[in-house]
């Protein structure tokens, strides 16, 4: 604040007992009183702070501080060597003072008041001019309507939808939806993130489920030998177990020759009385081999395959 001295400044702190009211003294410095306060509540409830003896929560006061750390900042151009506060809960306050030499003869016999909000709400806030260009931050707001947005990328943050207009017909990017399982209706996020509520209609969904199972054995003659089988031409899903298996012997599983006679990374190993079973596969029509050995001679692999 321009016209401060730096110098002048004093502070306390001070108990505001509540529904009693507190003056709050001050001495002049170089014959000069000030004429500029800061009031910080550390209290919970209102601080009604004035210039005249009988202020109180609904009459003369000038300035009212909330609670929960809430400041203001206090003027009183002709000086003043003493302030009221009023209070309806006992509260600590902090008051620093200072002298402000650039108000002038027009000033005198007004107070103005700015009012400081830390996780609160003010009161009858009234904003005139608009936020300059760059980054503001002004918190939580609600926003009751919006002009069109122009043309081009903008980015709003996050906003709280409750309508949308119809999404007009053609290709519409609408970003990323979620939805969960419900009767009639979903809820989704649309881009990072827009929450709506909306209705989807599916016109119709095909699923390719596995048709027809093939059954294949292999004796697995020797130990730690690699055996393999061909899998079906669009192979959706295979299963593969061992005859009489227990947990005495190692299976190990691979996509690609030379990884399961002499284990070597990438294999799968699993104990023999374990199924392996992948589903919702989408192989082509020459989907390849797939490969496998046992610790232990004689076993017999068997083999489901669907496609």
């Amino acid at each position: 604040m321009a016209g401060i001295k730096l110098d002048t400044q004093r502070e306390q702190i001070i108990s505001v007992v509540q529904n009693i009211i507190k003056d709050v003294r001050f001495n002049s410095i170089a014959g000069v009183l000030p004429n500029c306060f800061q009031i910080k509540n550390y209290g919970t409830n209102p601080i009604y702070v004035g210039t005249k003896p009988n202020v109180s929560a609904s009459a003369n006061f000038e300035l009212v501080v909330v609670g929960g750390g809430g400041a203001g900042v206090f003027s009183y151009p002709r000086g003043c060597d003493v302030i009221y506060m009023f209070t309806v809960a006992t509260a600590d306050v902090l008051v620093r003072s200072f002298i402000n030499d650039e108000m002038y003869s027009a000033d005198l016999d007004k107070t103005q008041s700015t009012t400081i909000i830390n996780n609160t709400t003010a009161p009858n806030v009234t904003v005139i001019g608009s936020l300059p260009a760059g980054t503001n931050n002004i918190g939580d707001v609600d926003v009751l309507s919006l002009p069109a947005l122009p043309a081009g990328t903008n980015n709003i943050g996050d906003v709280d939808v409750l309508t949308l207009p119809a999404i007009p017909t053609g290709t519409n990017i609408i970003g990323k939806v979620k939805l969960v399982d419900e009767a009639d209706a979903a809820f989704g996020t649309v881009g990072n993130p827009i929450e709506v509520n909306t209705t989807v209609e599916v016109a119709g969904v095909t699923v390719d489920f596995p048709a027809t199972p093939l059954i294949e054995n292999v004796t697995m003659t020797n130990a730690d030998t690699e055996y393999s089988y061909a899998l079906p031409a669009n192979c959706k899903r295979v299963t593969l177990s061992v005859q009489d298996g227990d947990s005495s012997f190692n299976i190990r599983l691979a996509f690609e020759t030379g990884k399961v006679a002499t284990p070597t990374a990438p294999y799968l190993q699993y104990k023999g009385n374990v199924e392996f079973d992948s589903d919702l596969l989408k192989m082509s029509a020459t989907p390849g081999n797939i490969y496998f050995g046992c610790s232990s001679a004689g076993k017999v692999m068997q083999i489901l395959a669907w496609n």
